[in-house]
């Protein structure tokens, strides 16, 4: 995530996930995974079950300016996990805010539309705040699986 490496349960509701982007090259019917891996010893802390452009949510709070950030990714099979959105409810260091780059006002919510491939998403476990990882039914937060500090990978495997 952009400027922030800690972050906190969000307790806002998330947005009605959009439509799942097209499977590709018949990966529609295999199954993947969505996996914490801690980055020091390669172990796998955590997975959950998942297919070709389900949606994964990382949640928390900016560290300096407290507004809670949502990030919305998809399940890709080539690219790994793909940034659709973030969005936060004001405006903090290192969070987008340009017009010109998709970001709009939705109610209260600033929304960044990014369509970025992220490949692997490299987190640090934050201490003071929890951030949480989203898929489907399953959900942990990065403090439950590693210690403060640590730093974990959040991708997609076979």
């Amino acid at each position: 995530v952009p400027g922030c490496a800690v972050g906190a349960l969000v307790t806002v509701g998330l947005p009605a996930a959009p439509a799942q982007a097209a499977p590709v090259d018949g990966a529609e019917t295999a199954t993947w995974r969505v996996v914490v891996v801690d980055l020091a010893t390669g172990e796998e802390l955590w997975s959950a079950a998942a297919q070709a452009g389900d949606p994964v949510w990382y949640t928390y709070t900016h560290s300096a300016d407290k507004t809670p950030v949502q990030s919305l990714l998809r399940v890709s099979p080539v690219d790994g996990l793909v940034l659709e959105l973030e969005r936060y409810l004001w405006y903090g260091a290192g969070l987008e805010f340009r017009a010109d780059r998709g970001v709009v006002l939705d109610g209260e919510w600033v929304v960044v539309h990014a369509n970025r491939v992220i490949g692997r998403l490299v987190l640090r476990v934050a201490g003071t705040v929890e951030q949480e990882i989203i898929v489907g039914p399953q959900r942990t937060t990065l403090g439950q699986l590693a210690a403060y500090g640590s730093r974990v990978a959040l991708e997609v495997r076979p």
